[in-house]
């Protein structure tokens, strides 16, 4: 079960085109609810037709197709931060872009006759207020959904309401590298270059997630007595050995539902065995 990092939801095309329609119908609502209050300043008198509200539809068109443009092709060639001050960033630019895509569209229905400095900042900068309510709330909304997907898994992975507490979560070196899971259903954590494969059960399935850390520093952070190095590669869950066994010297570990042998390195042989005598019971 992974723990996203707090913005990854923003990359998904499900969360662009929800911000992408939900922005563009806002905006349009807004021009048409307010528009008898005085929002158009030069025709007070202007009744409400069908042709009018066409005129504003289609500027929640441009809306709409500046921000898919943005989100689909410039975000992934440009940013690349999910920081919370990136994001601020980059939604400023975004919802301003839409401002100044309308303010040339409005310019171009009415014959390019308000293309001063002055107009254009105030437009973009009324756009961009009204602009801000629906990117906000589509950010909530998704964020709530993730939360709520994260605690339901959480649920659902320990089985045992009771048992939360025995999960934890392992963390690496960079800000993406979590994953949250019951040290329990660890079976072992293998090291890989300047990485470790953690692998453990969900269900009856063997699962691998790969973290940017070292194996030492892993023992560390996990601190478990039942997780215990096994040689310069491997620390061990010995909860889960089916059997082990000596041969010349050696020691062998079979595991639960994985093929593969384990040696035990000379070096933590003794603690091994200790831990497999002292706690284990019914091996062969």
């Amino acid at each position: 079960m992974k723990v996203y990092n707090t913005f990854d939801y923003t990359e998904s095309s499900k969360f662009k085109l929800s911000l992408a329609l939900v922005c563009s119908i806002f905006s349009v609502l807004v021009l048409i609810i307010f528009q008898p209050f005085g929002i158009n300043n030069y025709q007070h008198e202007l009744t409400i037709t069908i042709q009018w509200i066409f005129i504003v539809c289609s500027f929640g068109l441009v809306g709409f197709i500046t921000i898919l443009l943005n989100e689909f092709i410039i975000r992934p060639l440009v940013f690349k931060n999910l920081s919370k001050t990136g994001l601020i960033v980059w939604f400023i630019w975004e919802i301003s872009f839409v401002g100044l895509c309308n303010f040339l569209y409005y310019n171009y229905l009415g014959g390019f006759q308000d293309l001063s400095i002055s107009s254009l900042l105030l437009f973009v900068f009324n756009s961009s207020m009204v602009l801000l309510v629906p990117l906000i709330g589509t950010l909530f909304y998704f964020r709530y959904h993730i939360l709520k997907k994260d605690y339901f898994d959480i649920l659902e992975f320990s089985n045992d309401t009771n048992k939360l507490n025995d999960i934890v979560l392992i963390s690496g070196d960079y800000k993406k590298d979590k994953i949250a899971l019951s040290p329990a259903n660890i079976l072992f954590i293998r090291s890989q270059d300047n990485y470790v494969a953690l692998n453990f059960l969900e269900g009856d399935k063997i699962r691998k997630h790969l973290i940017r850390f070292t194996l030492s520093n892993m023992e560390k952070s996990l601190n478990h007595e039942f997780l215990i190095r096994c040689n310069r590669s491997l620390i061990v869950n010995l909860n889960k050995v089916d059997l082990f066994k000596r041969k010349s010297s050696k020691l062998f570990l079979k595991l639960f539902n994985y093929d593969e042998e384990i040696v035990v390195s000379k070096k933590y042989k003794p603690l091994v065995e200790n831990y497999l005598i002292d706690h284990l019971k019914n091996i062969q």
